[in-house]
């Protein structure tokens, strides 16, 4: 038996160990994330609040695109930015910010001469990019519009926003630019135009939301610019920013559309986090934390007195004492964020840490007590599975991290539409929906030796060729696909459900398989560059209107048994090169259309534009198989017509993921 002092070594030895632990989890971005995400739930249990009216949006929205009948895949006009800009000195607007980058010039001289004007107005602000030097990628640099544009504009300010995983929850600092050594401020700092000596926030406060997109008061771009709808009162004295805000996956910037603490309700534009930024700044309204080195010393203390005080009490007073924890920090957190604007941490500490001294300090007891042994072993198989136990026991290696480099055919799937099919159903038959289509897909991919990776929401990730294998494995990963089509036709025409459109990417390529992650939890799937095309591929789809596109990596590995059809040349995000994709030609297509497809594609690529024109207006007359691909070459034809370029090869830019 310990005696009393060799007991309270061994506590106060696993109290100290474990704070000192803890302090150093509480500083890994696994554990910050967490404090994050508690934060959020704050926000949640606060909901929405009235923000101030000193600054009003007015937004580039779907609305406006269709009122002004301004094309999605073109950049806004200047001409209606000047316009708006007349309209807003007119009415005597304080202030107006430009989320947008004016870059160089439009091409027609008078449109950018007026825009030049109409800056100079009232106190106006446009955005500049800040991004790596070139070969550098640990230094950046300031990236200035149209030269004509920075005489006339009040201020230059940094667009860019500190993200942490997508999330925006921080200010962004000032920025100096080491070439010129200008110092730029952020947009919310120019939009709230702060007197010199002004209190700014710290580097970990935090932004205080007050609610989920389009809280703040936000105006259409076309309703700003009709004078008889809105009077020019709405605008006197206002600080107004001016920004993209669409609610589709179309239009030229969804990637500027962020996640907040209200993201449950939807992703937030950038020019809105810059507007709430600004608003914080104007009024000294933000979330305040303390400096990170003082959280983590509090953090370990605190650690070390919950460990102390579980291991002196027994497992029933612990348990107690841990509720006691949990509920004590909650209320004081909570308190400090609605009354003081304090962010106090400490999810990790009573959601894990907390809990899992009480783990540690309950087998303690049972091992200092050694007449219970056994039922301390029955207690630790409660916190094992038998499966993972078994492994561990019979191969303990095989919890390694580590991955090796093979070549092998990667699929993505996904629904078409699914959020959409999803809204009308409730969230039990949804699962049901998904069971039932998931075992169709998963049936098909286990009958052509095929491995699946995870799912994803509606989408699956699947590989051939890992961990056994094949030597085929770009045509059995295409039969798969064409496979799964056929299922899940016979799966609509049983009409239990609405019917499913399931789309597919294909590419064969070097990948990285094998157990990867952390070293708290991974999985056995696949990373690298050929895994990202074929994702991206699977994407492509909605713009050819196709199901299944395949690379020409795999296209080259197939026989004559498929049905493929060259779809064009892609240039996707994240890849230099472009790549030439086909698809499957499903059964009922013509041979008709399918050579008056080959016919236009052909001329397309030697730019005989009169020719491909007739062609693929042609298909789209037919309302073919191939009418949404014509549709956008059709685009295609309006934009490469008058600006040929000797480097083009006929590829089509997808700038979006």
């Amino acid at each position: 038996m310990y005696s009393s002092i060799q007991k309270w070594l061994l506590r106060s030895t696993l109290a100290v160990s474990i704070a000192l632990l803890g302090s150093l989890l509480y500083r890994t971005p696994w554990f910050q994330e967490l404090e994050y995400r508690g934060l959020d739930l704050m926000f949640f249990l606060r909901g929405e609040e009235a923000p101030p009216e000193d600054i009003i949006l007015i937004a580039i929205d779907e609305e406006s695109y269709n009122t002004l009948q301004v094309p999605m895949h073109k950049p806004w006009p200047r001409e209606l930015h000047a316009q708006l800009l007349e309209r807003l000195a007119r009415a005597g607007a304080e202030r107006v910010i430009f989320d947008v980058i004016f870059g160089g010039p439009s091409g027609v001289q008078a449109t950018d001469q007026r825009l030049a004007s109409a800056f100079g107005l009232l106190p106006t602000v446009i955005g500049v990019e800040v991004a790596p030097v070139a070969g550098e990628v640990e230094r950046e640099e300031v990236y200035l519009p149209y030269q004509s544009f920075q005489k006339t504009v009040g201020e230059l300010s940094i667009v860019k926003k500190r993200t942490d995983k997508r999330h925006i929850r921080r200010f962004t600092p000032e920025f100096t630019d080491p070439a010129s050594g200008i110092r730029y401020r952020s947009l919310a700092q120019a939009g709230a135009n702060l007197r010199a000596g002004s209190p700014l926030p710290d580097e970990n406060d935090l932004i205080w939301f007050y609610g989920p997109s389009r809280t703040i008061k936000t105006y259409s771009y076309s309703d700003a610019l009709d004078e008889e709808f809105f009077l020019d009162e709405e605008f006197t004295g206002k600080t107004i920013f001016i920004g993209l805000a669409l609610q589709t996956d179309t239009g030229p910037a969804q990637k500027d559309a962020f996640l907040t603490p209200f993201t449950s309700r939807g992703d937030t534009f950038g020019v809105e986090i810059h507007a709430t930024a600004a608003l914080n700044l104007l009024h000294s309204q933000w979330l305040q934390r303390f400096p990170f080195s003082t959280e983590a010393l509090y953090y370990g203390i605190a650690t070390m007195l919950i460990a102390l005080a579980l291991f002196a009490l027994p497992p029933g007073y612990g348990l107690l004492l841990l509720i006691a924890t949990i509920f004590g920090w909650s209320s004081f957190a909570y308190f400090s964020f609605t009354r003081e604007m304090t962010f106090v941490p400490g999810i990790t500490l009573t959601a894990i840490i907390a809990p899992v001294i009480y783990l540690i300090a309950t087998v303690l007891s049972y091992l200092l007590a050694r007449k219970r042994q056994r039922q301390t072993e029955r207690a630790f198989s409660h916190y094992l599975t038998p499966e993972m136990a078994k492994e561990v026991s019979q191969n303990p290696d095989a919890l390694n991290l580590g991955g090796e480099t093979i070549t092998a055919t990667a699929l993505f799937t996904d629904i078409a539409d699914f959020t959409n099919i999803s809204e009308s159903m409730d969230a039990e038959e949804v699962v049901r929906m998904l069971n039932e289509y998931f075992s169709e897909v998963m049936d098909s991919i286990f009958e052509t030796r095929g491995t699946l990776i995870k799912f994803i929401g509606d989408a699956v990730f699947a590989l051939w060729g890992a961990p056994v294998p094949i030597l085929d494995h770009e045509a059995q990963t295409v039969a798969t696909a064409i496979k799964i089509r056929e299922r899940v036709v016979a799966f609509n025409e049983i009409g239990k459900y609405p019917k499913l459109h399931t789309r597919f990417g294909i590419h064969s390529g070097p990948m990285v398989v094998g157990n990867l992650g952390s070293q708290r939890r991974f999985d056995y799937t696949a990373i690298g560059d050929s895994v990202n095309l074929a994702a991206r591929l699977e994407g492509l789809n909605k713009y050819f209107g196709t199901e299944i596109l395949i690379s020409e990596t795999v296209a080259n590995k197939l026989s004559d048994a498929f049905p493929l059809c060259l779809i064009g040349k892609v240039a996707v995000k994240g890849k230099s090169q472009a790549v030439s994709i086909s698809t499957v030609v499903p059964t009922e297509v013509s041979e008709d259309d399918r050579k008056l497809w080959e016919f236009a594609l052909r001329e397309f690529y030697a730019r005989n534009w009169d020719e491909c024109t007739d062609g693929f207006h042609a298909l789209t007359e037919r309302k073919s198989f191939f009418d949404t691909a014509a549709h956008l070459y059709l685009q295609q034809i309006s934009i490469r017509r008058d600006s040929e370029t000797s480097d083009w090869d006929g590829e089509i830019t997808f700038d979006s993921k």
